[in-house]
């Protein structure tokens, strides 16, 4: 009899533990990030009103309708009644939420569209194209389909995702070549370059906070150290920004332990405090982080962290503004939700978030604000608000709302607003004449390394022919920019023959804010 009432009650609560399964299943779901952490979803009685309805219209609607479609316009529509940043990425294009990935699979070409012809401009190193394909190629079909554009095809992808091999016919100085090439894993650098700019100066360039960023300015801190280097120009100038563990890793190399790096704060005013560790190996040295307009979040955390600390000299021009924290959520089924989940703040309290009443419309309208105002140009014209006023340990007054504001202002130069060259199509000639040039003198490039390129080829000597160029295309250079231009042609050009490092150690000699950094880092002891 005992043993009866013991199977009995060990049935009881497994019945019982089934129908509590059963009723929590029907209520909660779980979720995952992209740190592959839980997420309770709990049910709703608007998301059984959401299901009804799409229920219905599947069902006795009229005509036809893609109900997986409709779902997609609807999250779309949805979410922009939250903030710029909160977006669904649907199944199709849910890879676009593994952009901060440190490689990718491909055949390891970039192409521009020039007169609706794909042509090759960079080929990545240790990619199945490096050897059989050259800068300039003309791509005129893959897989015996037409890459060239039209109305049609504009928007198609020449190489299929579903696709490993690919036979593609190329137009080299006006002879056809076929070559097949196959998919690999390619390494994007999150560090574009490194290098001493002189003895005791180091310049690191850093693209974007993508996984492994952190370890790789780990490594370029420790060569630049074995170096020589004493001093550091930190580039995140056009980093858009990505990982905040990575700013946070980042950020840790150059601040001693327990410093306040930053800290976030959710909906419920719950903070988070991040703070330096010991493993820093850049503490308590000259550092120089450059911004413009264009850095943003992860760059804003690195820069705000520094600045507030009285550990670097911010030089640029005011940052991007934004202080909100997205957390990527998958929903099993290759879709993503990327929610605005928290704030971060500098670590004397700035939100560096600019306002978003407007949405998406504000931050389009927000650069032409800042051209209109003169503020890309005069520091003064920068808006301070008075109330957002914070002071570091050391004294130095800093302002939250809207961006990092440097504590070197650097204006933008004539030769970055040169609208006048853009207009007249002069940036898409420019490439044309480079891609025809290298085109040409395929053999001589061929033989040169990256340095040897630095140091052998002038760009004086291509002046003629390129002037030359521009006026068959009715295109007149200024003649007071002519020196920078040329500069530039020469940098594009080692960009696309070798990498970005060779660009940068090209560009930097007219680099307004580099050579200003550089100044003050040399005066100052």
């Amino acid at each position: 009899m005992n043993r009866f009432l013991k199977i009995l009650n060990v049935i009881l609560i497994a019945a019982l533990l089934l129908t509590i399964g059963y009723i929590a299943g029907k209520k909660y779901t779980l979720a995952f990030d992209e740190n592959h952490h839980p997420i309770l979803i709990k049910h709703s009685s608007s998301e059984e009103k959401l299901r009804r309805i799409f229920n219905i219209i599947d069902n006795q609607y009229v005509e036809n309708v893609n109900t997986d479609s409709l779902l997609d316009a609807t999250l779309n529509s949805m979410l922009t009644q939250l903030d710029p940043h909160s977006v669904y990425l649907s199944s199709k294009n849910g890879k676009d939420a593994l952009t901060l990935e440190s490689s990718y699979v491909g055949v390891g070409l970039q192409y521009q569209s020039i007169r609706d012809t794909l042509s090759i401009t960079h080929i990545f190193p240790n990619s199945s194209a490096q050897k059989k394909c050259w800068i300039g190629d003309k791509i005129i079909s893959v897989n015996g389909i037409s890459a060239i554009e039209t109305k049609e095809n504009k928007n198609n992808t020449i190489f299929p995702d579903s696709q490993q091999t690919y036979q593609i016919k190329l137009l080299r100085n006006n002879k056809t070549v076929v070559v097949t090439l196959q998919k690999n894993s390619i390494y994007i650098p999150a560090v574009q370059a490194y290098f001493m700019l002189n003895s005791s100066i180091g310049y690191i360039r850093l693209d974007r906070f993508s996984k492994n960023a952190s370890q790789e300015v780990h490594n370029a801190l420790l060569s630049l150290q074995k170096q020589g280097m004493k001093k550091l120009i930190f580039d995140v100038r056009d980093n858009p920004g990505g990982l905040l563990h990575e700013a946070e890793k980042i950020t840790d190399e150059f601040l001693p332990k327990g410093k306040l790096m930053v800290y976030i704060e959710d909906k419920n005013k719950k903070r988070d405090y991040l703070y330096a560790t010991n493993s820093g190996v850049f503490e308590n040295k000259p550092i120089y982080v450059l911004i413009n307009e264009n850095s943003a979040s992860a760059s804003e955390v690195l820069a705000g962290a520094l600045q507030d600390n009285d550990a670097a000299t911010i030089v640029g021009r005011r940052s991007f503004g934004k202080g909100l924290v997205q957390r990527e959520i998958s929903l099993g089924d290759g879709s993503t939700l990327r929610l605005t989940t928290a704030n971060y703040f500098t670590p004397t309290g700035r939100n560096i978030q600019k306002p978003y009443k407007n949405q998406k419309d504000y931050y389009l309208s927000d650069m032409l604000d800042r051209i209109h105002s003169g503020e890309l140009y005069d520091k003064s014209k920068i808006k301070l608000i008075d109330s957002l006023k914070k002071k570091t340990p050391k004294g130095k007054i800093v302002f939250g709302g809207g961006g990092i504001t440097p504590d070197v202002f650097v204006s933008m130069q004539q030769f970055e607003m040169s609208y006048e060259f853009y207009e007249q199509e002069g940036f898409l000639h420019t490439q044309e004449f480079m891609l025809n040039y290298i085109q040409k003198n395929e053999a001589y490039f061929r033989a040169m390394n990256s340095e040897e390129f630095i140091q052998k080829f002038q760009a004086k000597s291509i002046q003629k022919e390129y002037e030359s160029y521009l006026k068959l295309k009715k295109i007149e250079l200024n003649s007071s920019q002519i020196q920078s231009i040329l500069v530039f042609v020469k940098a594009q050009m080692g960009r696309m023959l070798y990498d970005e490092q060779t660009y940068h150690k090209i560009w930097f000699t007219e680099d307004t804010t580099l050579k200003h950094t550089l100044q003050i880092a040399n005066q100052n002891p």
